[in-house]
Formats: structure tokens, C-alpha cells, sequence
């Protein structure tokens, strides 16, 4: 289920933590892939996406931002992240290259909701613990003693059925497309 703009700042304004979580676990996946289209590192894109969330639970930008505009705010902060950080590492190249991508937001909004839901249809059809295990370490990016002790097992266990997990995913998906694939492989830090 999406939540709506209008929704999340109307709870930031009333409760900003509870806001701020909303507005997270709707556009945190979202911005990363936006971000990963610039910089092709995951995991630097992951940080900047971060950091935007710690500048906005710090202040008060969001509190004149109008539900219309929320995603491309939000956006743009992501692609001015990307450029700064570009000029930090003076990558004239990936520069340039910024001034060429313009991918809209909508698009890439749609795009990972449609491979999320391909996920998460695949994942919900896992046996009742290998799909706690899969959510816990692949989705909530606990770590493998984190996930054993949520759920009463062993480490070895987590480990074993997350193997079977991504094997059985790796089978059901293969005949999708393979970007869906690598989106939820990459996801899992396994490409």
C-alpha cells in the first residue's frame, strides 16, 4: 500500500518522527535507485540517500513543501546530492554524464514498485520461515545474528534457509526479467 504525500506531511508536521518513518519507508527505496542511476554504487547512493533523510529529520525543510511537490523535492535533493558529491571526487566524466540522464520521477517511483511487487509476490510463496528469514535479512537488512535471535534460531539456520530462499527466488524470478533479478540480488549484495 502507497502512502500518500498529503498523509506523510501532514505527519511530520504533527509528529515528526513518526512522519519522518513514513516518508522513509515510502521513498527510501525510490531515491536509492535514482541515485544508483547517477553514481552506479549502491552502496554510496544508500549513504547519500541517508544523509538527505538525517538533513531532513535535523530541519525543517519539508514543513513548506506542498504534497505536489514532495517527490520532486526529494528528487532533486538526490540529483544535487550526486552532483556535489561528483564535484567532491572531481569525476568530470560522471558529471557530464548527469546532465544527459533525466529520468523521470514518476517513472522510477513505478518502476520500483512494479519489481517490488514482483519481489514480494515470489517472496510471500516461500515456506512460512525462509520468507521470515529472506524479510529479515533482505528487506529489514538485519544481520544474521539479529535475524536468529528475532526468531529463535540458530545462525547456521539463517544462513542455510537464506540460501535456499535466494536459490528458490533465484529459480522463480531467472524466468522473469533479468533485471528484476539483479535489482533484488543487488539488494542482497550478492552482485
Amino acid at each position: 500500500m502507497v502512502i500518500e504525500d498529503s498523509v506523510i506531511l501532514n505527519s511530520i508536521r504533527n509528529n515528526k518522527p513518526e512522519g519522518i518513518h513514513l516518508l522513509f519507508d515510502r521513498y527510501y527505496r525510490p531515491l536509492v535507485l535514482y541515485a544508483d542511476e547517477f553514481l552506479k554504487d549502491q552502496a554510496t547512493a544508500e549513504d547519500l540517500v541517508q544523509e538527505l533523510f538525517l538533513k531532513l529529520w535535523e530541519g525543517d525543510y519539508l514543513l513548506e513543501v506542498s504534497e505536489k511537490n514532495l517527490a520532486t523535492y526529494l528528487f532533486s535533493a538526490i540529483r544535487n546530492k550526486c552532483r556535489t558529491y561528483f564535484e567532491k571526487k572531481d569525476v568530470l566524466q560522471k558529471r557530464e554524464m548527469l546532465e544527459d540522464v533525466d529520468i523521470p520521477v514518476e517513472m522510477v517511483v513505478r518502476i520500483d514498485e512494479e519489481r517490488m511487487d514482483i519481489v514480494m509476490k515470489e517472496v510471500n510463496l516461500l515456506p512460512e520461515r525462509t520468507r521470515q528469514i529472506v524479510e529479515c535479512i533482505m528487506l529489514r537488512n538485519l544481520k544474521y545474528k539479529e535475524a536468529a535471535e528475532e526468531l529463535h534460531i540458530s545462525v547456521n539456520t539463517v544462513k542455510f534457509l537464506l540460501n535456499k530462499g535466494i536459490v528458490r527466488l533465484r529459480e522463480r524470478l531467472a524466468h522473469r526479467s533479468s533485471e528484476i533479478l539483479l535489482f533484488f540480488l543487488r539488494r542482497l549484495h550478492l552482485f
